[in-house]
């Protein structure tokens, strides 16, 4: 701030002089001579009182006075004067070569002790003194002339590098992460589908999972602490061969983006927040790797899950700085810089010798998806299959893919709270216990609401994988299977694409009757298959509710041609 504001006053007063760069610096610097050669300036004025002004702390009568005094007795012959004055002080100081008197005295070529005493108090030569700047290309440059750096200065080397120096300050948030992806997991997990987790703003799980104001801050400082990982690592974190693309390296995490994106997972957009944990923990394991090493034992290590400040890396690059610059930076003759490189590895290798983090974070799991990988049910119950004829009643009795959906949603549910309970729960006697018992007195479910009779009654714990199988056959069936062959014959050419042309025409929801009539109604010929569709249709407007629009439209594009023994074919055609 103050050097954008030097920089441009500058560049204002070489504009109203006339001048350049050169002859500006060459003529303020004697001004600040002569000004240092008085002792004291008095006022041209005297001040109300007739007080003498001390002109280390001002008011505002005597900053005015002060300015006024300065002008007249300074700064008017200074510019006045300005061009003979340069050509006297380029003689002088032999211009502005490099060897030349004036730079060698800017830089204090001349060793300052040997002055006489005199000369010292009333010039100060080093009061204005030059200094080249501690930054962190000179530190660069330093390192850059140094033999073996790697050998003798691996801590710092690595600490130098890209990106790792522009993410440390992320390392420190690795606390909060874990924190927010166990409070995600503890809230949600089982209980959640992709889809609602899509349309789920951070900002409304803010607003309303919460319970009290200690919650509130918990969760609030835990999504911060993610966010400032994401913003500091997106732009650089890779993750096996997920391919981020730019748009994504530039978005920053707001509370208005979808729970979807902060939750890990190992595919679609949860792929993304695990990346940024996954090449945050790494980074962190490299450096602290080193720093063991060159301490000379193994580095310790601890679980994501007992993470605490202690034990992540809180540093940044400003600290670094600040450090160079207090305890590492001398000045030589000619304000050289010295930097002390052995003095800053020593205060990193202390600074960042911290225990490696060994990632122990359960997976997520979507309501509606199977279980993920390692979290087999049978780890926790021994599981048993459901006799055959418990399979086939039960699927007279879930005869619509929609019923088994919903009832594989709470099923799952109870998986995951069966997976959280874990070892508790035993593996031997528990598996008796019904799994409408289980939903009941766990869950505070109504299993009358969505389970069948057979399922009420013979499903019990042991038998889960067993049911879900069974409800994924049913979800997942094709209505075409259960129709009788004779409706299942191929269009001819010419018909096929007469329907081609005009299916984009015809209702949506044909499709849907044409599946659910023919699974429930066509799994036997009692039907004609020569008879027309459109007839039939008309026929059965009553069991299938369709409306007089949605009939109109159907009667109005579908070809009349067609007949009941090409029903599967038609479904199939509209439906990909």
């Amino acid at each position: 701030y103050i050097g954008s504001h030097f920089a441009n006053d500058w560049k204002s007063m070489v504009e109203i002089l006339s001048s350049n760069t050169e002859d500006l610096a060459v003529g303020l610097h004697n001004l600040l001579l002569d000004m240092s050669e008085q002792k004291r300036d008095e006022p041209l004025k005297g001040l109300e009182g007739g007080t003498t002004p001390k002109w280390a702390i001002l008011t505002l009568p005597q900053r005015n006075s002060w300015e006024e005094t300065i002008e007249v007795k300074y700064l008017k012959s200074a510019i006045k004067n300005l061009d003979d004055i340069l050509q006297d002080l380029y003689k002088k100081w032999g211009g502005d070569q490099e060897d030349g008197k004036f730079v060698a005295e800017l830089k204090e070529a001349a060793d300052v002790k040997d002055f006489p005493p005199n000369m010292r108090e009333a010039q100060m030569p080093q009061l204005w003194a030059y200094r080249s700047a501690v930054t962190l290309d000179a530190l660069h440059k330093k390192i850059g002339m140094e033999s073996n750096t790697k050998e003798n200065f691996p801590v710092l080397c690595t600490v130098l590098q890209n990106p790792l120096i522009s993410i440390l300050p992320a390392l420190g948030t690795l606390v909060g992460v874990f924190e927010w992806q166990a409070l995600c997991i503890n809230q949600f997990s089982g209980r959640i589908t992709k889809a609602k987790a899509g349309e789920m703003t951070v900002n409304d799980v803010l607003m309303t999972i919460p319970r009290n104001e200690a919650e509130k801050r918990l969760w609030t400082q835990a999504f911060k602490n993610f966010q400032r990982a994401w913003k500091l690592a997106m732009p650089y974190c890779e993750y096996e061969c997920l391919q981020i693309s730019e748009k994504m390296r530039e978005h920053e995490l707001t509370i208005d983006d979808p729970m979807l994106l902060c939750i890990p997972d190992f595919k679609d957009d949860g792929m993304y927040a695990l990346a940024v944990i996954d090449w945050l923990v790494a980074q962190h394991n490299e450096l602290v790797q080193i720093v063991a090493g060159t301490l000379g034992y193994p580095a310790r290590k601890v679980s994501s899950r007992l993470l605490v400040q202690h034990d992540v890396i809180k540093y940044t690059k400003r600290e670094l700085m600040r450090f160079l610059s207090n305890r590492c930076a001398t000045w030589g003759v000619g304000g050289k810089l010295n930097l002390d490189l052995k003095q800053v590895e020593s205060h990193l290798r202390r600074e960042l010798s911290r225990p490696e983090i060994t990632v122990e974070m359960r997976g997520f799991q979507w309501l509606g998806d199977a279980p993920a990988a390692g979290h087999e049910l049978k780890q926790v119950i021994n599981q048993r299959e459901l006799l055959p004829d418990t399979i086939d009643r039960l699927k007279l009795e879930i005869p619509s893919p929609a019923l088994a959906n919903a009832c594989l949603q709470k099923v799952q549910m109870s998986i995951a709270f069966i997976l959280k309970s874990g070892s508790s729960l035993g593996t031997e006697k528990s598996g008796e216990m019904l799994l409408s018992d289980y939903m009941q007195s766990v869950l505070a479910e109504t299993p009358e609401s969505f389970m069948p009779t057979t399922a009420q009654k013979d499903v019990h714990l042991w038998h889960v994988d067993s049911f879900v199988k069974v409800l994924k056959q049913i979800v997942n069936k094709d209505p075409v299977d259960c129709m009788d062959p004779k409706y299942k014959e191929e269009l001819p050419a010419d018909l096929k694409q007469k329907l081609l042309d005009v299916k984009e025409k015809l209702p949506d929801q044909f499709v849907d009757l044409l599946g659910s009539f023919g699974e429930t109604r066509l799994t036997e010929t009692y039907i004609g298959v020569d008879y027309e569709i459109l007839p039939t249709l008309n026929g059965i407007r009553d069991v299938l509710e369709i409306n007089d629009e949605i009939f109109e439209e159907i009667e109005r594009w579908l070809p009349g041609e067609l007949k009941m023994k090409h029903w599967a074919a038609v479904y199939k055609l509209l439906r990909d």
